[in-house]
């Protein structure tokens, strides 16, 4: 049976998720990011990865799997943020996605 406090755990790893969906998915409708800072998402994205750390280091998989997601989505919004200020192209990432 799982515990109760896996239960929370995983809920809130769930809402954190669900937190950063409606802002990938404004930015891509309007493909623009002047209001998102890339600050506070490589912030969110360095908490993120060290969370990862953390429950693969306590043999958490529910931690360090969420913590794994919440990781990428940050990682997503600042790959836009930086193709949306063109301060990367495009073509640029569909290049280095296509290495082999």
């Amino acid at each position: 049976m799982v515990e109760i406090i896996s239960l929370i755990g995983l809920s809130a790893g769930i809402i954190a998720i669900f937190g950063y969906l409606p802002q990938i998915h404004k930015s891509f409708s309007l493909r623009k990011m002047d209001e998102v800072s890339a600050w506070l998402m490589i912030l969110f994205m360095t908490s993120s990865f060290l969370w990862m750390i953390y429950g693969i280091y306590k043999d958490d998989m529910i931690l360090a799997g969420l913590s794994t997601v919440t990781f990428l989505l940050a990682m997503t919004l600042i790959i836009m943020k930086m193709i949306y200020e063109k301060k990367i192209s495009s073509d640029f990432l569909t290049k280095l996605i296509s290495i082999k």
